[in-house]
């Protein structure tokens, strides 16, 4: 699990993910007199969020690539029809399959993790309980 800590109570989590909780109070505490100042007050209160980052996503849509690739080919050849037609749902669940396993792979090889957070549940901290802590 990861953690945040904003000064406010909104949706802006800006001071980046730490590996416990403790860590991001750390952080927190290295800002205090800024929070402080910002926060007009000097009982800095501050709110720690547990985060899970949200997965990349890997299942591209196969009747889209189908459909495209099928365009291509008739813009290339001039044919009119539509050559996937008999694709069976079997056939399409593999080729989804395939995609998948495809890009997840892709996703490895380019070193391409997820960069995002939601933040699943916040918990109030006031930075004064923490005094001798930095």
């Amino acid at each position: 699990m990861l953690w945040s800590w904003n000064e406010t109570d909104n949706e802006n989590w800006t001071h980046g993910t730490f590996n416990t909780k403790e860590e991001a109070i750390q952080d927190a505490l290295g800002c205090k007199k800024w929070i402080e100042r910002s926060l007009s007050t000097n009982n800095p209160t501050i709110y720690v969020g547990e985060c899970e980052l949200v997965p990349l996503r890997t299942d591209p849509d196969p009747d889209r690539i189908m459909e495209e690739l099928a365009e291509a080919y008739c813009d290339d050849s001039g044919c009119d029809t539509y050559i996937y037609e008999g694709v069976t749902d079997e056939e399409r669940k593999w080729l989804e399959d395939k995609l998948s396993e495809l890009m997840f792979e892709f996703h490895q090889k380019i070193g391409l993790n997820p960069g995002w957070f939601s933040v699943v549940s916040i918990e109030k901290v006031n930075l004064n309980d923490y005094q001798g802590a930095v």
